[in-house]
Formats: C-alpha cells, sequence, structure tokens
C-alpha cells in the first residue's frame, strides 16, 4: 500500500484468529499477496477492515482446511539443553504451540514485543538482563496485561524474595521443569481463549457468514 489507512487495522495475529488458521498463514498469505497489508516501521504487517473483509469473502467460497488455533509462547532460558528440552516435551502435546525463544532477559524482551505471546516462560538467573528486570518490564508494560507468565527457576521463595521479589500473578514453578504442571497451564489458558478445548477443534470447516 502506498499510504497508510486510516480505518481500524488488525495485525496478522487478530486476522488469524478471525479466520481461524495460523498467523504463519496469515503472514504468508500476505507475502503472496493474497490478502491486501503494509509493514511498520518495526516490520509488523497490518491489515486494513476492508482488506480482511475481501479476503474472508473469498474464503468463504472455498473449503478451507482449518488448523486450530494455537497457543504462542516465549521461552526465556540461557540454556540451550534447556530450551531443546522445552521443544521436546511440548511437541508431544496435543495443543498446538508455537515456540519463540530467548537466552537473556533483553532478547526476551525484544521477542515479547515483537510477537504479543499468551504465555511467558523465564529462568530468573540469566547474563545480561535477568529475569527479575524482564518480568518487571513486561508486566508494566499495558499491552502485556492478558499475558501469564511462568517463572521455573531452581531459586528457593525466600531467595526470590530476597532479590528482588516478582510482581503480582506471576506464577512459579521450581526446577526440574514440571512439564505436567506446564501442560495443565497451557490447557487451562487455551480453554480461556478459545472457549473449546483443543481436542474438540474440527479439521475440516468452510468459513460461512
Amino acid at each position: 500500500m502506498a499510504t497508510k489507512p486510516t480505518d481500524i487495522v488488525y495485525s496478522s495475529k487478530d486476522v488469524a484468529r478471525f479466520l481461524s488458521v495460523t498467523t504463519r498463514t496469515i503472514q504468508l498469505w500476505a507475502d503472496m499477496g493474497l490478502v491486501e497489508s503494509w509493514k511498520t516501521p518495526g516490520g509488523h504487517r497490518r491489515y486494513t477492515r476492508e482488506a480482511v473483509d475481501k479476503l474472508y469473502r473469498k474464503l468463504k467460497k472455498v473449503p478451507l482446511q482449518i488448523e486450530p488455533p494455537s497457543l504462542s509462547v516465549v521461552i526465556v532460558e540461557d540454556s540451550q539443553d534447556l530450551l531443546l528440552l522445552y521443544k521436546l516435551n511440548m511437541a508431544n502435546w496435543p495443543i498446538p504451540i508455537e515456540i519463540t525463544t530467548a537466552t537473556d532477559g533483553y532478547e526476551g524482551l525484544i521477542k515479547v514485543g515483537s510477537s504479543s505471546p499468551d504465555i511467558l516462560i523465564s529462568d530468573l538467573l540469566m547474563p545480561n538482563m535477568d529475569g527479575f528486570q524482564m518480568v518487571k518490564a513486561v508486566r508494566n508494560e499495558v499491552s502485556n496485561a492478558n499475558l501469564d507468565i511462568i517463572i521455573v527457576t531452581g531459586l528457593e521463595k525466600p531467595e526470590i524474595k530476597k532479590r528482588g521479589k516478582l510482581p503480582k500473578g506471576v506464577t512459579v514453578l521450581g526446577k526440574p521443569i514440571p512439564f505436567d504442571t506446564l501442560q495443565e497451564l497451557f490447557e487451562k489458558k487455551y480453554q480461556s481463549l478459545h472457549g473449546t478445548s483443543y481436542l474438540n477443534t474440527p479439521e475440516l470447516e468452510e468459513v460461512t457468514e
């Protein structure tokens, strides 16, 4: 688009949820020119309501292989081995998950800002910027009000309090990583976002009015 439109605009994530496809699918369609969009100075795609309506009308006529909506998570952990462990375990969960990783708090802030995740998982003791600083910065940002923050750490609660505490509403879990508990938290988040079980998502559906 040559000029920035002035009416209501949507992100790729907004459009993906409306059409029940993944954010990546919308981005690919935009790259292919199937839906009009433009990029902000920060590199984020934006879509007008008119462009979304036009895409919606196109899709109504075509039976779609609907991909189940997914949870997006940013995992901040300085151990590459633990990052791999997260990925391997979550790959076996029935919940569709989009994983973004970072190795320190500074990188984690960037990834949260660029991907607007549903869940943030972080360690506390990390180089450059630790988890305490990052979580406080994330929670102070109004746009992250609905973000679930989960700390997975080897520190005991008295030590956490001694080092600077954490914002209210942050879930703290101990290491080794309690994957069963994490899966339960992910299931609850999925239910709260989509109002349905990930097991009941239809494989084939047509977008209708």
